[in-house]
C-alpha cells in the first residue's frame, strides 16, 4: 500500500495578504524548515508522512529590505517560485538548503523575476549532505543584480551573484541574467550548470 502524505504547503496567491508580503531589514518574507519528526494531525492514516512545499504563484510578489531573504527553505520537498521578487542589499531572492537531520534532494523552480540590490544573490543553494546529486535547480525568470559591494580599501566585501550553486547541484537555465560591477551571472562550485538560452550580462 502506497504511503499516505501530509503535505506542508505555502502558498502565496494573489488575494492573500493584497498579494504582496513586504518585509524590512534583516527579515525573511517565507521561511521553511521540514523536521521528520513533527507530528501528523490526529486523524492521519497509519503510515502518513510530512512533506513540505513552498510555493508562490503568477502576479504574487515578495519585497524585502537589506540583508533579508525572499524565500528560505531547509529541507523542504519543493521550492517553486512564479512571482516577483525585489529587495535591497545584501539580500537574497530563494535560498534552500539541506542538512544532516533534513536531508531530501533541493528541489527548486524558478519562473519569476527577481531584482536586487548591491551585493546580492538571486538564487543560492547551499546543500550540506553527501547526496548525489544534491539539489536540482531550473530556471527560467529573469534575475538582475547590483554591484558587489566594496571595503572601505576597495576590497569586495560582499559578492553579486545571480545563480550560486554548490555540492553536486544540476543546474538548468534559460532566463536573463544580469549583474553589476565585479559580480557573476553564475557560479558554480563542484555543480553542473547547463545553459539553454537567456543573455548574461555582468560587469567587470
Amino acid at each position: 500500500m502506497p504511503k499516505q502524505v501530509q503535505r506542508c504547503i505555502l502558498i502565496l496567491q494573489e488575494d492573500l495578504i493584497q498579494k504582496d508580503i513586504l518585509v524590512g531589514n534583516s527579515s525573511t518574507g517565507i521561511y521553511g524548515i521540514y523536521d521528520k519528526n513533527t507530528s501528523v494531525y490526529s486523524g492521519a492514516s497509519a503510515g502518513t508522512v510530512n512533506t513540505g512545499t513552498i510555493t508562490t504563484t503568477a502576479g504574487s510578489k515578495i519585497k524585502i529590505g537589506n540583508e533579508s531573504s525572499a524565500i528560505y527553505s531547509i529541507g523542504f520537498d519543493k521550492v517553486e517560485n512564479k512571482g516577483i521578487i525585489t529587495g535591497g542589499d545584501k539580500s537574497v531572492g530563494i535560498y534552500a538548503k539541506n542538512t544532516a537531520a533534513s536531508s531530501k534532494n533541493i528541489n527548486v523552480a524558478n519562473e519569476g523575476d527577481i531584482t536586487l540590490g548591491k551585493g546580492s544573490a538571486g538564487i543560492y543553494i547551499a546543500p550540506e549532505t553527501s547526496n548525489n546529486p544534491n539539489a536540482t535547480v531550473t530556471n527560467s525568470g529573469n534575475i538582475v543584480i547590483g554591484d558587489s559591494t566594496l571595503d572601505a580599501s576597495g576590497n569586495v566585501d560582499s559578492t553579486s551573484v545571480g545563480i550560486f550553486v554548490k555540492n553536486k547541484t544540476n543546474l538548468t537555465t534559460t532566463g536573463d541574467v544580469t549583474v553589476g560591477n565585479r559580480g557573476f551571472a553564475l557560479y558554480g562550485n563542484d555543480s553542473t550548470l547547463t545553459v539553454n538560452g537567456g543573455n548574461y550580462n555582468f560587469c567587470k
